[in-house]
């Protein structure tokens, strides 16, 4: 079957047709796929900011928690140090009043 140059003609066209319908199909989807990763990065992007504000915030109550801390450690060796300072000072009176009573005892003994 011999085709004539028409025929063949109309039959390339008809090729031609279909792949550059295929063609922009595929370069429509192409952009749409570009969109969808433009939109995903500028979330991710957004994502990355977000979680360095949290870190500085994170690093912040860190920081905070690190100072109370030691408060709390400088109070309580303070604290520590008072109740100890305190009990050497009564029992330094307890000393100087067993002496005081000894030496009392010990000069109505000699009288």
């Amino acid at each position: 079957m011999l085709v004539t140059a028409p025929e063949l003609l109309a039959i390339v066209q008809v090729d031609y047709d279909t792949a550059q319908s295929q063609l922009r199909e595929k370069e429509s989807a192409i952009g749409e796929l570009r969109d969808s990763l433009a939109l995903q990065d500028q979330k991710f992007q957004q994502d990355i900011l977000e979680l360095r504000d949290k870190v500085k915030s994170l690093e912040g109550q860190v920081s905070s928690l690190k100072n109370v801390t030691q408060l709390k450690k400088d109070q309580i060796e303070e604290s520590t140090a008072t109740k100890y300072r305190q009990e050497a000072e009564n029992e330094h009176k307890q000393a100087s009043q067993c002496k005081q009573e000894r030496d009392n005892a010990v000069t109505e003994t000699e009288k």
